[in-house]
Formats: structure tokens, C-alpha cells, sequence
């Protein structure tokens, strides 16, 4: 067993490095840490956040590490330079949880403002949100795309709220794939950031976890809210 010491209060978010040679950790001093686990020393600090880090995510192929905090951004953070690549804005309220594609080119992000929000990690393949509500181009895989067909309905194959299919809310934590309506996007004009690709909104639900399946299907998780609450 390694102790790791080294942040000047609460670690509130762990992740480790795909090799598992290395582990993230994010603290409410408002950094975060990159330990080599065999010798127990921290390798890297990452600084610039303007509150406690609340979620962190690493990148499949190991050169990213994205960081969340109660600011609302998102930093990522080139591992091996440790130096910081860029920071996304446009969450209004507290990021519960990221989320990579496989490919490491798309970063999922979810919070208490009842939205998900689809970041260009690479800034190649730009996305567009059209008026008609289609979205062209995520970058995902071919069968998270399918169905995005029809201005009245979206299958999103995965990439779906809890609350976006009328759940009637029990007050316990749910997740679904299905059919959203092209109400779920935000405008195209509410884009607050270059690399903003979309942004999923929910009814009333908080997001609580996001993830990527092999096949890049994303799943959002929240607590289904009743209806009168």
C-alpha cells in the first residue's frame, strides 16, 4: 500500500492512468496530481482552477487528462508536459462527471445544470448543430450516428438523458438510450465555446455519471425527479 501525500486538503476525485503506472488525483485546494504509483512521488502538478476539482477523466490513449471544478470549466492537461492545452466554459452549475470516447477525441461532460455538453477534444471535425436540430458529425462511431434523422425526433443511440423519454421519476437513479426530441439541443446560437459540440439538455434531471461504451454509445446517469417536484 502507497500513501500519497501531498495536497493541502480533501481529495475529493481519484482516476488512474490506462497503463496504471500513474494515478490523478483532484483535491479542493484546486489542483490536481499525478503520482507515479510504484515510488509514491508526485510527478506533475496541475494549477489554473479557480475552485475544488469535483471530477477528472483520463483519455484512453493516455495524453490527456481532463479536469472539472466548482468554477464550471473544464481544463485539459497535456500529461506529458503538464502544461495546459485549453480550458471549456459553458456549464452553469456544479460538473459532476467526464467521460472520453474511445478515440480520445470527444469529452463528455454532465453536471447539476441538468445538461450534457459534447466537447471537440482535438479541434478537428468540427461539428454544427443545425436549425432544423440535426447534429452532423460528433465524431463518434457510425452506430452512435445512426438515426439522426427528421427534424421532429433524434436517436441518439445511447447518448440520451435519463428524463428525455418522460420518465415518471420515483425518485430513483435511472439511465436510458433512446429517442430524444430535437428540443433536448440547446441552439445552435447558445454555443458558448469553439469547442462546444452540442449541448444535450434534460427535463429536470441532474447528472450525476456519464461513460463511453466500447463502441462509443454514450450514457448519461441521474436521479429521476417526479414530475410535481
Amino acid at each position: 500500500m502507497r500513501l500519497l501525500a501531498g495536497h493541502l486538503s480533501d481529495v475529493d476525485c481519484v482516476r488512474f492512468h490506462p497503463n496504471s503506472l500513474y494515478v490523478a488525483t483532484g483535491s479542493s485546494d484546486r489542483t490536481c496530481r499525478l503520482w507515479d504509483v510504484q515510488r509514491g512521488n508526485c510527478v506533475r502538478v496541475f494549477t489554473g482552477h479557480q475552485g475544488g476539482i469535483s471530477t477528472l477523466a483520463m483519455s484512453p490513449c493516455g495524453r490527456y487528462l481532463a479536469s472539472a471544478a466548482d468554477d464550471h470549466d473544464i481544463n485539459l492537461w497535456d500529461l506529458g508536459s503538464g502544461k495546459l492545452i485549453k480550458t471549456m466554459r459553458g456549464h452553469t452549475g456544479a460538473i459532476q462527471s467526464l467521460a472520453f470516447s474511445q478515440e480520445s477525441a470527444v469529452l463528455m461532460s454532465g453536471g447539476l445544470d441538468c445538461t450534457v455538453r459534447v466537447w471537440d477534444i482535438e479541434a478537428r471535425n468540427k461539428a454544427a448543430v443545425s436549425a432544423n436540430g440535426l447534429i452532423k458529425n460528433l465524431g463518434l462511431s457510425s452506430e452512435a450516428l445512426s438515426g439522426l434523422r427528421g427534424a421532429s425526433a433524434l436517436s441518439l443511440s445511447g447518448m440520451a438523458t435519463s428524463d428525455a423519454l418522460g420518465l415518471s421519476g420515483d425518485g430513483k437513479t435511472s439511465a436510458t438510450l433512446g429517442v430524444l426530441p430535437k428540443s433536448a439541443f440547446a441552439d445552435e446560437a447558445d454555443k458558448s465555446s469553439p469547442d462546444l459540440l452540442a449541448t444535450l439538455l434534460t427535463k429536470r434531471t441532474p447528472i450525476h455519471h456519464l461513460g463511453f461504451t466500447q463502441r462509443n454509445l454514450g450514457l448519461a446517469i441521474g436521479p429521476a425527479i417526479a414530475a410535481d417536484q
